[in-house]
């Protein structure tokens, strides 16, 4: 038994045009948001709410290695604030959205053979050597006494 919801194949363009509201695509698709749930729960194994969630992700995904700001994709892809996109984000992924963005790369000008000499011991043990801990503290931070050292009142 076929559905007339079978005939529909954009289903993507549809989420991004409705905003990635299910209540929009159900009446664009001239079914109720339940008969929506129910279509897409048989077709893609999950309701329609957490495939057009998961959709939103992967957009975000994209527009994050793209070196796109988190504040920008939660505008862009329809979010009330950073806080919910992140939270969204949190729960599809599993780890939080700056995670995603790219480091950026070092701009290092190479004018002369000594430069290349330099940086080239500099990066002898993969790490740059003024990256690495030359000593350690002296004195540990006060936030961070030892707990018998701490008033107690």
């Amino acid at each position: 038994m076929g559905s007339r919801l079978d005939r529909i194949t954009d289903w993507d363009d549809r989420a991004r045009k409705a905003g990635y509201r299910t209540a929009v695509i159900a009446l664009e698709a001239g079914v109720s948001r339940r008969q929506l749930n129910r279509y897409f729960h048989l077709r893609h194994g999950v309701v329609a709410h957490l495939w057009i969630e998961r959709l939103r992700i992967d957009a975000a995904l994209r527009l994050l290695q793209q070196g796109r700001l988190i504040k920008e994709i939660a505008f862009v892809l329809g979010y009330k604030n950073c806080t919910h996109f992140s939270r969204a984000f949190r729960r599809v992924q599993g780890i939080c959205p700056t995670h995603f963005i790219p480091e950026p790369l070092a701009v290092v000008e190479l004018s002369s053979t000594e430069n290349v000499q330099k940086w080239s011991q500099m990066f002898k043990n993969g790490q740059p050597s003024s990256l690495r801990s030359e000593a350690p503290p002296e004195q540990p931070l006060p936030m961070f006494k030892e707990r018998s050292q701490r008033n107690h009142v």
